[in-house]
């Protein structure tokens, strides 16, 4: 038979519990100890700023609180609207951040990654699809040709050259212009979008040259009557260039004239002399030609005439 002594150690911890109990409600009756509140205990502490408790029953304790805050696990991490380390953004909060263009609005992605496909690209100083440009707003760029650019009239753009990308990201078209095309032209349209901005009314494009004011530019300038001629046209299709020499002004017979000779007294060839491949313009076969006609008294007669 064992020794009473060591009875104690052959109890069990839940015994060893109960005795000690037993010995603190015999010895001290009606008081007993409390502990300090910590998280963790069961109890919800408002004092200790606790607004739940994982060992605490109800619909806002267990796995949905934190075990080292006691406060819901919700309020921390991706998804909680509040933008902390590690994320770009979060819900609605993006700190400081904005669209790089400017326009339209930021989104967030169910990681708090920043997402700025709702932004307007038009202006985030990259080219993006469907756009001509994206420049810094207000600033002027290297010039663009206006005839690499698409013209939105059905008349390709001959001259001109852009260098302001609006704010729609497409080139400014108000500078082209269709001088060059060797096609006199009204005033047109240089831009679907800009309807009051028109191309000056062409006087000459090249070798073109408005009817009447060829005659009347010829008139003046050609030493007789009812003659052509073929001024020179300035770079802007706006008017005659000065002619240095009156061979420069190639004052000249219109279509159907008799056929000149060159040793007449004032010798002035057909307006067909001028044409290109015509070395000589008072070479009968080359710029004259055999036409029917009438004559004073209706007669039909045969003539060689400026073709």
């Amino acid at each position: 038979m064992r020794p009473a002594q060591t009875r104690a150690a052959w109890l069990a911890p839940a015994s060893m519990a109960s005795v000690l109990a037993a010995l603190v409600a015999a010895v001290v009756p009606g008081c007993f100890v409390e502990l300090p509140a910590a998280c963790g205990d069961g109890h919800v502490d408002l004092a200790n700023k606790e607004t739940c408790d994982p060992a605490a029953p109800g619909p806002n304790n267990g796995d949905r609180c934190d075990p080292f805050t006691c406060r819901p696990v919700s309020e921390f991490g991706c998804g909680n609207g509040t933008l902390e380390a590690g994320e770009q953004c979060d819900t609605n909060d993006f700190g400081n951040k904005t669209c790089p263009s400017n326009k339209g609005f930021l989104s967030c992605t169910a990681d708090c990654k920043l997402d700025e496909s709702t932004c307007d690209p038009c202006g985030n100083r990259r080219l993006d699809p469907g756009e001509e440009c994206d420049q810094k707003p207000g600033s002027f760029t290297v010039a663009k040709l206006c005839s690499d650019l698409t013209s939105y009239p059905d008349k390709p753009y001959s001259s001109g050259q852009v260098n302001w990308c609006t704010d729609q990201c497409v080139w400014y078209r108000g500078p082209c212009n269709y001088c060059g095309d060797e096609e006199v032209d009204d005033p047109l349209l240089v831009d679907v979008g800009l309807p009051d901005v028109k191309t000056k009314l062409e006087k000459c494009d090249g070798e073109s040259i408005r009817s009447s004011d060829r005659q009347d530019y010829c008139d003046e300038n050609c030493p007789l009557l009812d003659l052509l001629c073929t001024p020179r046209c300035d770079a802007k299709c706006q008017d005659f260039v000065e002619p240095i020499s009156d061979a420069d002004l190639r004052c000249c017979q219109p279509a159907g004239a008799d056929c000149p000779q060159q040793d007449a007294p004032v010798p002035v060839p057909c307006c067909a002399g001028f044409a290109p491949g015509v070395t000589d313009p008072f070479d009968p076969l080359a710029v004259c030609e055999l036409r029917f006609t009438t004559d004073d008294q209706g007669q039909p007669v045969q003539k060689n005439v400026c073709r």
